[in-house]
């Protein structure tokens, strides 16, 4: 038992510094950097400040088209519950659900195809126009649709 014991505390410890062990070349660090002096910064700039535009704008149109749903949403509730009939009530509170989930999903749709077009035209405006660039290709590496935007 005192050795199965030991066994587990050596795994314990020992699994995890091993998986965060530094690898050594040539008794050097080796580190995932960029060659700056390569980078041609402001063509990168450029291409994310017209991304970061075109993603504000989205984001805009997006937040439009959801306040407009939830408005319509608010009017045909208040309406529905207007109605003395129940069944007529119950009728008009379904299609009023129904046409804001229908909105919702068109304008989250219409998000999502503005967002990654405005990602698909920043990496090909990177890669051909600041093709040479080191700091280009860290930005399309690191630069992946967010999905909490």
């Amino acid at each position: 038992m005192k050795k199965i014991s030991l066994v587990l505390v050596l795994f314990t410890f020992l699994i995890p510094s091993l998986a965060f062990a530094q690898v050594r070349t040539s008794g050097a660090v080796r580190r995932n950097t960029i060659n700056e002096e390569n980078a041609d910064a402001s063509c990168v700039k450029t291409a994310v400040e017209t991304r970061e535009t075109s993603l504000i704008s989205a984001f805009s149109k997006f937040n439009t088209s959801m306040v407009s749903a939830l408005n319509a949403r608010k009017t045909a509730l208040a309406d529905a519950w207007s109605n003395e009939s129940v069944a007529e009530r119950k009728t008009d509170r379904k299609t009023a659900w129904s046409e804001f989930s229908s909105a919702k999903k068109s304008s989250a749709k219409t998000y999502r195809s503005e967002k990654k077009a405005a990602f698909t035209t920043f990496k090909k405006t990177v890669t051909e126009t600041c093709k040479n660039s080191a700091a280009a290709k860290e930005e399309v590496e690191n630069s992946s649709i967010d999905p909490t935007i």
